[in-house]
């Protein structure tokens, strides 16, 4: 069998680096394993642990990465450079003991004859998922190689595009994820108005609210509907009781408007689109500086992809030429999203960072961890405009060449080890065994985005209460109160009405008294003149 001895390991490596630049095709800036790293990570070859790589055994490389791959930094710092330590190969069952965890290492747990290997590639030493599958093809083309005749493996959680398609053998799936776009809250530019979803007008308050209105509504209707609805005008004492009258009705006037109010809140609060309009395709160079992605994954190729298909005969963008921002990882994404960083590519001075492409897990193991993110950022279905797809994620093995020393013995020995692999994929993901693991790991949704924003009961109990209460206990004393007072003011004015009629009544008798004195001592009155000129002309 093929042998390299720990004093070769350096040169190794240097060989193994230009080596990387010679295969690569993808047309992104060289993906070269750092040689420290590289030489770190077999810094142990002679070792009985990488003997069994040579043997037969799948010896795993992973990338902590949560959810897939988590890893207690405390526990970490604690088996640095000990037994314990994961970047040393260890038997992959043995997980918990070095602080690891996550969905990764629990499906390793559902494949039978578990005696697989790991060891941990450390992202602070520049390792990224391209160099890992690099690395792995390399190992099957270059003889110099520490890794080459190995029988080598990518875990964790791998997405086949087609640049790694061509360099390593997958897996068959065990689950798929769709993309997510996670965007500050402040940003604009990124949603699309949605056509009218009636259903989805009934969303807004939840049922137990609906009972609430529907009940409060009805009681006031029975109270009222009686003598408002069917009685007709007010006539003769009725009319005392108008105000009681007009107070219910401005009673159900104002729980209208609560109702319209709380209404209209739910429906701002759900006014963001949750789909993009396939705003990434064709994107432009200044309109990209707003994006960020982690490099060294797939994300960047399928974004890349994505915003070529849109520019036709076009200038192609190119990760060598990127106008978008990069990250090392998930958290540093997020942030540079919720602050708002300034783009740290050169032609994009002066423009921030708005929007994050990333994996629906990864973000629900995030926001998991900080839940603050909340309050600060939305995430949005990339999916649902037909830009994105969901993507199959899996692992993926290095094709072992057969003219490696052993390999004769070897190829069938991981042909079946991998037929064992992904026969337990297909099932454990028909059983759903898969899902529930992930469901533990990262729930089912974010608790604090992707779901309607709803009017509670709780949010209507106390205006609604205070509303009816104050209505109808001022309805009631008008009840009772105006009819007295409208009496009280009658007797009152009537009292001063009498009164009044018998002083007029007395006038007008003095009146009377004094006119007919008058009249007994005045002389008769003399006749008209008219009959008198008749008379004397009959006398003549």
């Amino acid at each position: 069998m093929h042998r390299v001895t720990a004093a070769a390991v350096a040169t190794v490596a240097t060989v193994a680096t230009s080596a990387a630049v010679v295969t690569a095709t993808t047309p992104s800036t060289p993906i070269i394993a750092p040689a420290k790293a590289l030489e770190a990570l077999y810094s142990d070859l002679n070792a009985p642990a990488y003997e069994q790589c040579l043997s037969g055994t799948t010896c795993f490389f992973f990338i902590p990465e949560a959810p897939f791959t988590r890893i207690d930094a405390d526990t970490d710092a604690k088996n640095r450079e000990s037994s314990l330590d994961p970047r040393r190969l260890f038997p992959c069952i043995e997980y918990a003991e070095r602080g690891l965890g996550g969905i990764g290492f629990k499906v390793h747990e559902l494949i039978p004859n578990n005696t697989d290997m790991c060891a941990m590639l450390d992202p602070t030493d520049g390792w990224t998922f391209n160099m890992l599958i690099q690395m792995l093809h390399n190992t099957t083309l270059d003889p110099t190689h520490p890794g080459y005749g190995m029988g080598l493996g990518a875990s964790g959680a791998v997405v086949p595009t087609e640049w790694r398609a061509n360099k390593t053998t997958a897996s068959d799936t065990y689950m798929e994820d769709p993309v997510v776009v996670v965007r500050r809250t402040t940003a604009e530019g990124f949603g699309a108005p949605k056509a009218i979803d009636f259903p989805a007008l009934l969303r807004p308050f939840a049922k137990d609210t609906w009972l609430l209105l529907g009940g409060s509504a009805a009681a006031v209707i029975i109270v009222v509907a009686v003598r408002i609805l069917v009685g007709g005008e007010l006539r003769g004492q009725e009319r005392h009781f108008a105000p009681a009258r007009t107070l219910l009705l401005g009673t159900i006037v104002v729980c209208a408007a609560i109702f319209a109010l709380f209404y209209e809140a739910a429906l701002i609060l759900n006014a963001i689109p949750n789909t993009l309009d396939s705003l990434v395709s064709g994107l432009s160079d200044d309109e990209m500086c707003r994006w960020t992605v982690v490099r060294g994954a797939a994300t960047e190729e399928i974004f890349v992809g994505l915003v070529n298909a849109g520019r036709g005969s076009g200038t192609k963008v190119s990760i060598q030429s990127r106008t978008w921002s990069t990250c090392s990882n998930v958290s540093e994404c997020l942030q540079q999203v919720v602050i708002g960083t300034e783009s740290n590519e050169p032609r994009c001075e002066g423009k921030r960072t708005e929007v994050f492409v990333s994996w629906r897990m990864i973000i629900l193991a995030e926001f998991g961890s900080n839940r603050s993110l909340c309050d600060e950022v939305d995430v949005v279905n990339a999916d649902g405009s037909g830009s994105f797809s969901r993507f199959n994620l899996g692992w993926q093995f290095s094709d072992v060449n057969p003219l490696a020393d052993g390999a004769g013995d070897l190829l069938p020995l991981l042909a079946r080890r991998r037929q064992e692999i992904n026969a337990a994929f297909r099932r454990e993901h028909l059983s759903k065994n898969i899902q529930r693991i992930v469901e533990q790991e990262v729930g089912q949704e974010l608790q604090c985005t992707g779901s309607p924003q709803q009017v509670h009961v709780g949010l209507l109990v106390a205006p609604i209460f205070v509303v009816l209460l104050a209505g109808l206990t001022l309805a009631i004393v008008a009840t009772v109160a105006v009819p007295a007072l409208h009496r009280a003011l009658m007797e009152r004015v009537s009292a001063e009405q009498a009164a009044a009629e018998a002083a007029a009544a007395a006038t007008r008798a003095a009146e009377a008294t004094m006119a007919e004195a008058l009249a007994v001592n005045l002389p008769p009155p003399p006749p008209p003149r008219g009959r008198a000129r008749r008379r004397r002309g009959c006398h003549a």
